[in-house]
């Protein structure tokens, strides 16, 4: 049976609250213990997960953990399904606790309570309020920062409203070189405005600064270049961590946190990732002598609070690793910042998506140009990147790498391998003048459509290779859409797309329902495509089950 190729454009448009949430499961894979690779699928019903070192028929837990410093119930992962959310409870007193990692950005992370703790690696740090002030006792802290210079009764002023206030212009500079000398402020003057015409300042505490670097005001003994910042704007605590920082917040004791995919957690010795779909890869590096594949999984861009947005993408290089890595490293993240700046974010999100998309393409080309001027002519790489959010897949790809889908058993192929020799491939490349030579661009180039590669971008004759990747959509079908494969073009020169859609379905199908695991199986496929010399080439492949069991 041949595979269907589908190929549809983004429709009209379509605010947040009018994308369908899909189906909503939730998998906690042991991110980090004794338990590393094993996953589980969150309970829905009303007990929920319970998860703990308590005997499963005294205590009913659902998840049954020894030897790794858990309470008899530690913690509960509870499913609204009013909200289609899970809420993480805490369920122990124990010091050990609950902790949940905080990322950059994340929505629901950032704000922390009054006396909670939270933890940058292996140390642990303590919020605590301070004390409180009476009116008079701000009256002379304002007295002290040089206030009384404008105001004769600084009571008075403490009652007065300030849009009342009438200062000529000479006073009003130099209410503002007062202002802007403050250091700190006691705890109710944390965020405090002054108005008097055209003067609007907001004062609060100095951010405090954690880190290893010179600019910090709390230094850490860690080699890694991060830091986080703790910052108090009336009436709450935020707490801002840099890229790759290791920083965890505690709950309390039966303290909520919805629980979203790519957030990371810990109870006892026990490290957990959420996500909303099982997902699997494998690379090998074949019979070439270097490795130039790489891949993303990001489980959640944490562009929308309600919509998470789920990136999983392979890079296929070529000319050298540099490229595929510099993607590795720059798009998924460059995606991210152009959709959280679009103006048409939430009122058009497919629109918004499709356009990011090409921004960003473009822009990590450009970037990847400036950054490498001395290999970019001849080092590029084939993208294929797959966004699943709510009830669909967009999937934007350059090159001849491949994302398929499983329909009931039948390869629903996202992607078009853009070759030289394809009839529209061909003919705009021609047009510029061009010329295609068995299969490959001026006798050169196997791909036409690719990052990099800009001795074919640069020239009089315009771009050869075209940075334009195409973008479609497809609705996810929850009872016959099974699962996704996304795979450089080494993988599919070892199996057609229905073979390997074949053997994925079969080899799922034939472990138990719980325990149909994608790593294990596109392992096996890849390193089969390999040893038995079904391909030379480096061969990367994702695998990302859309439900939680396959039956034949």
């Amino acid at each position: 049976m041949e595979p269907h190729v589908i190929h549809i454009r983004c429709p009209e448009i379509e605010a947040i609250d009018e994308i369908g949430v899909g189906r909503a499961e939730m998998v906690l894979r042991f991110n980090e213990g004794m338990y590393k690779g094993r996953f589980l699928y969150v309970k829905t019903d009303i007990e929920g997960e319970r998860i703990g070192s308590g005997n499963p028929e005294e205590f009913n837990t659902t998840t049954y953990i020894e030897n790794a410093g858990l309470s008899e119930i530690h913690c509960m992962i509870l499913f609204n399904e009013e909200l289609s959310e899970y809420i993480l409870v805490n369920a122990t007193t124990q010091n050990s606790g609950t902790w949940v990692k905080i990322t950059p950005n994340q929505f629901s992370c950032k704000k922390v309570l009054p006396n909670s703790f939270f933890k940058i690696a292996d140390l642990d740090f303590f919020i605590s309020s301070g004390p409180s002030y009476s009116l008079e006792q701000v009256a002379k802290i304002l007295v002290s920062e040089k206030f009384h210079r404008f105001f004769t009764n600084t009571k008075e002023f403490i009652s007065l409203n300030t849009d009342e206030l009438e200062l000529n212009s000479h006073d009003k500079y130099e209410l503002k070189e007062e202002i802007g000398r403050l250091k700190s402020l006691p705890e109710n003057l944390r965020s405090l405005v002054f108005s008097a015409q055209d003067i609007n300042f907001e004062v609060h505490y100095k951010p405090i600064r954690i880190g290893n670097t010179g600019n910090c005001d709390v230094t850490i003994p860690y080699s890694s270049d991060y830091f986080i910042t703790l910052q108090y704007i009336h009436p709450n605590y935020y707490l801002e961590p840099s890229d790759n920082c290791p920083v965890y917040q505690k709950l309390k004791h039966e303290e909520e946190f919805v629980l979203c995919p790519g957030n990371i957690f810990k109870v006892g010795k026990i490290e957990f990732l959420a996500s909303r779909f099982n997902v699997g890869r494998w690379s090998h590096i074949g019979k070439r002598q270097a490795m130039e594949d790489a891949d993303v999984i990001c489980h959640n861009l944490f562009t929308y609070e309600d919509l998470p947005i789920g990136f999983y993408s392979v890079y296929d290089g070529h000319g050298g690793s540099q490229c595929s890595q510099f993607l590795k490293k720059t798009l998924h993240s460059t995606l991210r910042r152009l959709i959280l700046s679009s103006p048409s974010r939430c009122s058009d999100v497919m629109n918004t998506l499709r356009s990011s998309i090409l921004l960003a393409f473009a822009e990590v080309d450009a970037k990847f140009e400036e950054e490498n001027p001395d290999i970019c002519t001849s080092v590029g790489s084939a993208a294929i990147v797959c966004l699943i959010l709510g009830d669909r897949i967009i999937t934007a790809n350059l090159g001849d790498s491949r994302a398929v889908l499983c329909r009931n058993g039948q390869a629903i192929e996202l992607s078009i391998d853009h070759k030289p020799d394809n009839s529209k491939e061909l003919n705009r490349i021609l047009s510029h003048g061009g010329s295609v030579m068995l299969g490959r661009i001026d006798s050169k180039l196997a791909v036409s459509r690719a990052f990099g590669d800009f001795q074919f971008k640069n020239g009089s004759r315009g771009s050869l290779v075209s940075i334009e990747p195409d973008i479609t959509q497809i609705f996810i079908n929850p009872v016959e859409d099974e699962f996704l494969v996304i795979g450089c073009d080494g993988l599919f020169e070892a199996y057609s797309s229905q073979d390997l859609v074949e053997i994925i379905r079969e080899r799922l199908a034939s472990m138990p329902e719980t325990e149909q695991d994608p790593n294990r199986v596109i392992r096996e496929l890849v390193n089969e495509a390999v040893f038995e010399n079904r391909t030379s080439d480096n061969v990367t492949a994702l695998l990302i089950t859309l439900s939680s069991a396959i039956s034949l």
